[in-house]
């Protein structure tokens, strides 16, 4: 698990998930029967004690990294644009 510690914004994104599936299996070794959900939870437990603005402050800026890693996003934001306004709009994002 020590690569737990990489600077995540440097990891291409399949090697993030396998990072994030590890933390997932040795939370399930430590809480047989765990899903996502409990280990996300606690999380957000551990947040409302160390993160300053607590959960709601960690889950914010947790969406906003995640919404803008993922590949497909742009695309469907854009889907039923006309072509030139959907590349128009492509050069600036």
């Amino acid at each position: 698990m020590d690569d737990i510690a990489k600077d995540p914004s440097s990891t291409p994104l399949a090697e993030r998930v396998e990072r994030a599936r590890a933390v997932l299996q040795h939370y399930n070794d430590q809480c047989p029967g765990g899903e996502i959900a409990y280990l996300i939870a606690d999380l957000l437990h551990l947040a409302d004690a160390d993160v300053p603005g607590g959960a709601d402050e960690a889950l914010d800026r947790a969406r906003l990294h995640h919404g803008a890693e993922r590949p497909d996003d742009t695309r469907r934001a854009l889907e039923g644009l006309p072509p030139a306004w959907e590349r128009a709009a492509l050069r600036w994002l």
